[in-house]
């Protein structure tokens, strides 16, 4: 805010005359006159106006003949130099520009019960009841630190719209319950971390989604269990492509799609895939490899049961092969045997020749 000072540029030098004893015809009677006068205080009028004030620090009220009214205090010595205004059945004010400048200094009355260390109070303002402030225009605040406190309820109204800018830290503390209602919300920035117990999303629309969609990578980590339950389809498509720009999650790039049990046990922590009313199928575009360490088994209880292949078939065992078909499927018990066993017929059927070799043993035909 400009000051008085700087208005009328006091600071300068004097202008000094270029006439030498230049005179001014008179417009009026320039003469004071005293109309009342004591030791202290004096009321007395001149061509511009009339003053009523006192003689030792000249302060008082300066009536102007165009208009002006100048309410002037005297110094501020000890605290004094204050201009008080009390009006119990209120104030109306209509007025036009108003520039206000206020200083505040250690030995005002606002600074009163304060320690040194504190900054000066400029202005203080108490009201009892309601307070509205309208502005036809912009209305600014300015300040090194603004604060706000609300005793009970902060309400922020903006049908156009709200805007925080700052390059510094956004910070909302001791809150307990942070409720949002929007039609859409976009969040535009380079990191979000989430620190929370939990986090739930809820909703009862059925046309409600939850749609992830980036071009880098999605990590999770869970220490816990991890359960989904869908009540419709799950879909699941892996593309295997390599990453080309940034370091990918996944460094081993030799599968497409990994799935691994780290348990301690085959009895905690397995694997189950279950599909009690549909079919599950695997179908591998080159190869397809099974392997357990413990039992493998492969069984259809009900249905019809088949293994096929458009090449050779090659089954291969350690200790032996039993075939069996009706009754209980009981593996070879005896070392490097091949065991076919049938309830009803066993059919070899060769467009050429059968060979049966038992090198030095029998062949026995029962």
């Amino acid at each position: 805010m400009t000051t008085s000072s700087e208005k009328y540029n006091a600071s300068s030098s004097l202008v000094q005359p270029t006439t030498e004893n230049e005179t001014q015809s008179s417009t009026g009677d320039t003469l004071h006159k005293v109309l009342i006068n004591n030791e202290e205080f004096t009321i007395r009028s001149d061509i511009k106006g009339t003053f009523l004030g006192g003689k030792q620090f000249g302060h008082g009220i300066h009536i102007f003949q165009n208009g002006d009214i100048n309410l002037q205090p005297g110094p501020k010595q000890f605290g004094h130099g204050k201009l008080v205004t009390v009006c119990r059945g209120g104030q109306i004010i209509k007025s036009g520009p108003i520039a206000t400048e206020r200083t505040g200094y250690r030995k005002s009355f606002l600074q009163e019960g304060l320690t040194e260390d504190e900054e000066i109070i400029a202005v203080e303002e108490y009201n009892v009841g309601n307070v509205v402030s309208e502005t036809e225009g912009t209305h600014t605040i300015k300040g090194t630190n603004i604060v706000i406190d609300a005793a009970d309820t902060l309400i922020l109204k903006a049908p156009g719209g709200i805007t925080i800018d700052t390059n510094g830290n956004l910070n909302i503390i001791n809150v307990n319950n942070i409720e949002e209602n929007y039609s859409e919300k976009v969040e535009n920035g380079l990191k979000l971390t989430h620190n929370v117990l939990e986090r739930s999303m809820k909703t009862s629309n059925p046309n409600s989604s939850d749609n992830i969609v980036i071009s880098g990578h999605i990590n999770r980590r869970i220490g816990g269990d991890y359960d989904m339950d869908v009540g419709g389809v799950s879909a699941t498509r892996v593309m295997g492509k390599n990453v080309l720009l940034g370091l990918p999650l996944c460094v081993n790039r030799l599968y497409g799609f990994h799935i691994g049990l780290n348990a301690p046990s085959a009895g905690f922590g397995g694997m189950n895939i279950t599909s009690k009313t549909g079919k599950v199928t695997i179908d591998a575009g080159t190869d397809l490899q099974l392997s357990a360490k413990a039992l493998f088994n492969i069984s259809s209880t009900v249905g019809l049961g088949s293994i096929s292949t458009g090449a050779n078939l090659n089954l291969k065992s350690k200790t032996g092969i039993a075939m069996t078909s009706g009754g209980l499927d009981i593996p070879s018990l005896v070392d490097n045997d091949i065991t076919i066993k049938s309830k009803n017929s066993v059919i070899i059927d060769a467009t050429k020749d059968v060979d049966i070799d038992s090198g030095t043993g029998k062949i026995y035909l029962n």
